[in-house]
This record gives structure tokens, sequence and C-alpha cells, in this order.
């Protein structure tokens, strides 16, 4: 007849039997397969976690991006520190909203749009240019983008290599929303 054993017997049962193990291999099993299953389940928690920021960018720029275009922002005179404000809020805490990078502006025509991250430099060592950015909310029926981007830091420096252009190593997570705001009135 069979017993039944708690789990934490069992437990304690296979730590006495790998302490007990005079012959080494499974020590040295252990030791060739922990650090390419850490490096792995550290690599795949990093990349979740970069996901997740720029799921949560995403849906606070949309959100944010509908006020701008309903005119809700320029009615209540939102200012860009009312918007960044109003972003950080949006994000669950997952920035540091003081290095959020905003640019919310109006352009004459689609073909206008930025196009792609405003990277300067090349290779391994680029960095984020903001030197255009600014806070201009458009009129009623004025073509607008709002572009947020955020450096986020990669903690495992091995995988630095293959997941970051950036100089510092960070992997730069980005949203940008582009529509054409509503005849609304301006009060």
């Amino acid at each position: 007849m069979r017993t039944f054993r708690p789990a934490g017997r069992k437990a304690l049962a296979t730590a006495r039997s790998f302490a007990r193990d005079r012959l080494g291999m499974t020590a040295i099993e252990f030791s060739i397969l922990c650090f390419p299953f850490f490096l792995l389940l550290f690599a795949v928690f990093g990349t979740a976690s970069a996901y997740i920021g720029e799921l949560a960018m995403d849906n606070a720029v949309a959100k944010l991006s509908r006020q701008l275009s309903t005119g809700q922002a320029s009615n209540t005179s939102m200012s860009a520190a009312d918007f960044r404000k109003a972003l950080c809020a949006e994000t669950y805490g997952l920035f540091t909203c003081s290095k959020l990078q905003i640019d919310v502006k109006s352009y004459a025509k689609y073909a206008d749009l930025p196009k792609g991250a405003p990277l300067a430099g090349s290779g391994n060592s680029k960095t984020l240019d903001t030197s255009g950015f600014g806070y201009q909310v458009g009129a009623a029926n004025s073509i607008m983008a709002v572009r947020v981007y955020y450096e986020w830091p990669i903690l495992i420096s091995p995988l630095q290599a293959y997941f970051s252009p950036m100089s510092n190593g960070s992997y730069l997570v980005g949203s940008m929303v582009a529509f054409k705001t509503e005849p609304y009135d301006a009060n």
C-alpha cells in the first residue's frame, strides 16, 4: 500500500539526497545548466517588462490623443505639464515621469508627419534627439501627432548588446498617434 507524503517532506528528502550525493554529478550538471537557464529566464522577464511598458504607453498616448482630437485639451487649456501629469497617471507608475520625452505638434499635411524615432548617431551609439520636440495643441480640423519616448533600462548587461541600439544600453520605448482633430467649438 502506498502512503501519502506531504509536498514539504518530498522536497526535504530531495534536498537530503542532493546533499548525500558524493559523486558530484548532480552538482556538476546543475552548475552547467544554471547559468544558461537563469540567463534565459532573466531575458524573458526583461523582454516581457519592456513590452508591458510599451503596451501601457500605447494605451496612455491613445487615450490622451483622444482628448486632443475632440478639443477637450484645448477647451481646458491643458498645458505641457498637465499633459505629462495625465500621461504619467495613465501608465500605472511604470515610467519615471521626468524622463518621458513628449512631442505634441500640429502639421500642415500628412506628408509632414515624422517617420521613425528621432535617433542621432550610428550603430550601438545612438541617442534620442529631442531638439525638435515641443508642445503645440492644434486648432479644430488640424493634423496632429503625439509622440512619446522613454529609454527603458536593460538591467542584464549581456542582453544590452542584442536589445539596445542606444549608447546608454537602454531599450527605446516609443508610441506615436497621428490624427486630424474634430471640428470642435473652441471656448
